[in-house]
């Protein structure tokens, strides 16, 4: 497309290997090639054979078993021009996916990423769970959302603008973390994509959220040592992009864009938009964060 291939990564194990079928099954006709990194398992599942655009990544030939990060673990041998998305392997993929994103991304010259799921994070954050707005998959959007923390399953960009180096990624997963803070750093927009609820299908599984959502893990130490973007660094971004490539910039280029026409208020009266304020949802994660360090201490002395 464009000179640019399309390419997916995931990374996989052996309890999701009974519904990996039906994942791939949804992908593989919209890509050029997908890598998946199979964690925790001796051998390639022999449904993969199949797909002839799947090429599997052995964990116990490469780098080991590292969760998530196994669909970081190719990036850095993808020298070719590529719109990269990052999947996960408990999702059903909607069939003009990538078409969706791939020209969502086109519109602003590459210099944006893409996701499905996201969510802004509130102000000084206590703690990696400590949102203030959440854009979930069964969310549908009737604009594009800017975010600050996206969901790594969902997400794709350009990678001749956007630099994502497996050598960067912790060895504990933080996988969405970390992609978010690089794109503040970088300077990459974040944006939740339009689309009708419901447009991706989650299988169900319990994974790293499930995991993590009831202890102070070591995204909240890192979420506390970096910045992501605030809602007025994220429109002044954004909106520059769009005057970079139209040469103005007014209400009109804002609906072209499908995003907010509220955007431009915010920008020029310096207001917060209400999804990025502190929330009943932030009130309510702050609660859960209280009663987590409250059963830490109770835990602490009964020892």
């Amino acid at each position: 497309m464009n000179g640019y291939q399309i390419v997916g990564s995931l990374a996989t194990f052996p309890k999701r290997f009974e519904t990996l079928d039906k994942v791939l099954n949804s992908l593989h006709h919209q890509f050029d090639i997908i890598y998946l990194y199979i964690n925790e398992s001796p051998k390639v599942p022999n449904m993969i054979s199949k797909y002839n655009n799947v090429i599997p990544i052995l964990g116990k030939e490469n780098y080991g078993d590292i969760s998530a990060n196994g669909k970081i673990f190719p990036l850095d041998n993808i020298i070719k021009k590529s719109y990269i998305f990052l999947l996960d392997d408990d999702f059903i993929y909607p069939s003009d996916y990538t078409n969706n994103i791939v020209h969502l991304i086109n519109k602003f010259h590459g210099k944006i990423g893409v996701t499905v799921h996201g969510s802004i994070t509130s102000p000084n954050p206590y703690w990696y769970y400590d949102r203030t707005t959440g854009y979930g998959w069964k969310k549908g959007l009737e604009t594009h959302k800017l975010v600050s923390l996206i969901g790594s399953g969902t997400f794709a960009y350009r990678n001749d603008k956007f630099k994502l180096s497996f050598l960067d990624f912790p060895k504990e997963p933080m996988v969405d973390l970390k992609i978010s803070q690089q794109a503040y750093e970088q300077k990459i927009p974040l944006v939740s994509i339009k689309r009708p609820p419901y447009w991706i299908n989650f299988l169900g599984h319990e994974g790293l959220w499930e995991e993590y959502k009831n202890q102070i893990t070591h995204h909240s130490y890192y979420l506390r040592r970096n910045r992501l973007w605030n809602y007025r660094e994220s429109i002044e971004c954004i909106l520059k992009i769009i005057k970079e490539i139209n040469g103005a910039l007014d209400r009109e280029l804002i609906e072209h864009y499908e995003l907010e026409e509220s955007i431009i208020n915010h920008y020029h009266n310096n207001n917060t938009h209400k999804d990025w304020k502190i929330s009943e949802n932030t009130l309510e994660k702050r609660v859960e964060l209280l009663n987590i360090i409250n059963n830490d201490i109770k835990y602490i002395t009964h020892l």
